[in-house]
């Protein structure tokens, strides 16, 4: 199992994720996009105004962390860190708090 940190980029507007499982999380954000409980997010707003129907083309693997010796914390740590570099503008929470 892999640890990935990923970064959807679609005309410069930004977003930072983490999953233990690549496959279905894209999955999910393409089906979350499509719920009233998740489409009031920066994210599927977004997704939503510009009919964006798969993100895979828009998306980035910024660290695939291969050694599951890592876990929950340590990879939300990755992904604050890459949020801080990165300053994407569609993520609405911290991945972790401080």
């Amino acid at each position: 199992m892999c640890n990935i940190i990923y970064l959807f980029n679609h005309e410069n507007n930004k977003y930072i994720g983490s999953t233990t499982n690549y496959k279905v999380r894209m999955h999910a954000h393409n089906q979350h996009k499509k719920q009233i409980r998740h489409n009031k997010t920066k994210f599927y707003k977004y997704l939503n105004k510009n009919k964006i129907t798969d993100i895979r083309p828009y998306i980035t693997i910024l660290a695939n962390i291969e050694e599951i010796q890592y876990d929950n914390a340590t990879l939300r740590n990755i992904e604050q860190s890459y949020l801080e570099e990165i300053t994407p503008n569609l993520n609405t929470i911290k991945a972790m708090s401080s």
